[in-house]
């Protein structure tokens, strides 16, 4: 068996003990390209909104895996429902045998879920253990900054991270709050609001 040989024609030649000798053209072929495609409507979903999702090859005997396998109801059928709670980047592979050898050809794609931010209207930082600290929490976002001001429009508060959260060592009373954010589909957004601390 010679492997490794591209497509093209090739002169065979068989010489036996005697010397005797027979020689012969054979022609490689170049396998079919495989391709494979998806076919979808959107893109852009919410939080575990279902998308369907159907593979399509020009080869009618491929077979199909979808990757990360955990957002797909089914990861190795032609048509399969994807859900998701974040923006996730998937490949679709497809398999083919070919002469006793698997072939594959993949894509990839990306499937935005929208942003989401959610901020109290009122905390209350009392020292019982309840509702102590005061912050957004957000979903495919990054935050840029979030200031809170007091009645005199001064800084009592900022932060770039999620993570970090008011304490309310202020005087009871509404504060205005401004969030800058960059959303799932990388476009700077601003939210501004009041939030009310509670003693």
């Amino acid at each position: 068996m010679i492997d490794g040989l591209k497509a093209g024609t090739y002169l065979c030649v068989i010489r036996d003990a005697s010397g005797c000798y027979i020689s012969q053209n054979i022609s490689i072929n170049e396998p079919e390209q495989i391709i494979v495609s998806v076919l979808s409507s959107d893109h852009i979903l919410n939080q575990y909104e279902e998308l369907s999702l159907v593979a399509s090859s020009n080869n009618p005997n491929a077979s199909y895996l979808w990757s990360p396998s955990e957002v797909f109801s089914c990861d190795t059928c032609a048509f399969t429902e994807f859900s998701s709670d974040s923006t996730t980047e998937y490949t679709l592979t497809a398999g083919v045998l070919i002469n006793g050898n698997m072939c594959y050809a993949e894509t990839r794609d990306i499937i935005k879920i929208n942003s989401t931010l959610y901020v109290p209207t009122a905390f209350t930082p009392n020292g019982d253990g309840i509702n102590e600290e005061f912050g957004a929490f957000g979903k495919n976002i990054i935050i840029d900054t979030m200031r809170i001001f007091n009645r005199w429009g001064e800084v009592v508060f900022q932060t770039s991270t999620f993570d970090e959260k008011w304490n309310g060592n202020e005087p009871e009373g509404v504060y205005t709050y401004t969030i800058e954010y960059t959303d799932s589909k990388g476009d700077t957004q601003k939210l501004e609001g009041r939030v009310t601390l509670i003693r």
